[in-house]
Formats: structure tokens, C-alpha cells, sequence
């Protein structure tokens, strides 16, 4: 739904995984970082990629490995018992 309403969707993730990877190509996500155990690296490329500011994303983090991430960004969010 985020992208029918031209809201890009990005995935970074800590994991490498070729079922994820073909997931995120169904759904039609090309921003997908795997495999990235310091997330910012990833999230400074993708910032450059959009031509984004930390404070336009919106985050969704479920490790502590994200809150590096999460303290930069204009909305972040945790769930709950989410792995």
C-alpha cells in the first residue's frame, strides 16, 4: 500500500538470505541491503540514493542492532516481542 501511494520502501537487514531477496523482488522492493550487520552504512547510502534527509524516514526496527538507525531518523518505531 505504501507503494501504490509513491511512499519508497526500503529493507536493511542484518541477514542474508536468498528466500528474503525473492521476497523483496515480489513485492517490488529495489531497495534491499542484506547482510548489513552496522546498518548506517547502508541507510547513509540509501539517504544518498532518494536524495533523502535522515529526518524525512520513517523507521521500523526489531534488534538492538537498529537503534544506531533509529536515533537518526525523523519517526522511528520498535515492535513489540516481534521476532
Amino acid at each position: 500500500m505504501l507503494k501504490d501511494n509513491g511512499v519508497e520502501v526500503a529493507v536493511i537487514t542484518a541477514r542474508d538470505s536468498k528466500a528474503v531477496a525473492y521476497r523483496m523482488k515480489n513485492l517490488g522492493i529495489t531497495h534491499f541491503y542484506q547482510g548489513q550487520a552496522d546498518k548506517v552504512v547502508a541507510f547513509n547510502d540509501l539517504l544518498q540514493k532518494l536524495n533523502l534527509s535522515a529526518d524525512e524516514v520513517a523507521y521500523v526496527g526489531d534488534d538492538v542492532i537498529d537503534l544506531p538507525v533509529m536515533t537518526k531518523v525523523g519517526f522511528s518505531i520498535c515492535c513489540c516481542q516481534c521476532t
